[in-house]
């Protein structure tokens, strides 16, 4: 692992691939839920999607399991509410307070 300005030389080779490893934006999150959610056949509006995106304050191990988690919970009704999102997904913000 190398930061950016010592990754320039190394861009220019032909044998080394540059991978970011930053956090994707809230946009980008609640697209993935969205599309995640769709492929399993349960609904879920974009709003809805980026509110658990920022319960879990963007970190993609958290959102892909709880989202798997609601789709398990919310299949027989097709649909995945913000009433789910605050009865199944425990807020890492509210966590963040307490540690303080």
């Amino acid at each position: 692992m190398v930061n950016e300005k010592e990754s320039e030389p190394l861009k220019k080779l032909s044998c080394v691939s540059v991978v970011s490893c930053k956090k994707a934006d809230s946009s980008t999150v609640s697209r993935w839920i969205k599309g995640t959610c769709e492929r399993a056949g349960v609904k879920i509006e974009l709003q809805t999607a980026s509110l658990l995106a920022e319960y879990c304050l963007l970190d993609m191990v958290r959102v892909s399991t709880e989202t798997e988690k609601l789709i398990s919970y919310a299949i027989k009704k097709g649909e995945i509410t913000k009433e789910d999102l605050d009865l199944m997904v425990y807020r890492d913000t509210e966590y963040k307070i307490y540690e303080m």
